[in-house]
């Protein structure tokens, strides 16, 4: 499977994790790339050569890794990663990255809530959803929810009552581990769950 260019400066990669597709996102800014999350542990090299075989990341180099969460999927490959790549920078909440073992060299910046980060000119709001975050692309209204919302099979599951909110964001386009849903569909999925909420 192909990348699928989400945005100008968004990439959403599909990786084969033993069978199971899963989506890892890429935010490129000029000759430099971040990665959203690590993939699952063990599964290092399948994400490394996935990276290395995207066209759209010809040339540029990995800047950084920004973890979402502390699960498995979010943090499986980040000691991989940090050793291979010793000038990598890692971001992430306190809530996330503090509990995590990592060399005291580790090039570490925190984000705070709500903060808004500036890629090629591109603004993404970092939306902290019970310590763990997603990505809001203001110009697309693309959410990069990770596992905050779980697609399945091409339908949005009901989110637990701590990633709501996230549903209150306009939105165009989502992606998460599971895929990407996008327009009417979106639309019709979202308008659904909160059809239940208030049933």
């Amino acid at each position: 499977m192909k990348a699928v260019r989400v945005a100008d400066n968004i990439l959403a990669l599909p990786v084969e994790f033993g069978g199971e597709w899963q989506y890892l996102t890429v935010l490129t800014n000029g000759n430099r790339y971040t990665l959203i999350d690590t993939g699952i542990t063990k599964h290092y090299r399948t994400v490394i050569q996935s990276l290395a075989n995207t066209a759209e990341l010809a040339g540029m180099h990995l800047f950084g890794v920004l973890v979402t969460s502390a699960n498995e999927h979010a943090i499986g490959n980040l000691s991989s990663f940090v050793a291979d790549y010793p000038e990598l920078v890692i971001m992430g909440t306190h809530e996330v990255l503090d509990p995590i073992q990592l060399p005291f060299t580790t090039n570490i910046k925190f984000i705070a809530d709500e903060t808004v980060l500036e890629f090629n000119g591109e603004l993404l709001v970092l939306v902290n959803v019970a310590g763990m975050l997603a990505l809001y692309h203001i110009a697309t209204k693309t959410m990069i929810a990770g596992d905050r919302l779980i697609l399945e099979n091409g339908q949005l599951l009901q989110p637990t009552l701590a990633n709501r909110p996230i549903l209150d964001f306009p939105m165009e386009q989502l992606i998460t581990k599971g895929g990407i849903i996008a327009g009417t569909q979106l639309a019709a999925a979202i308008g659904a769950i909160k059809e239940q909420d208030n049933g």
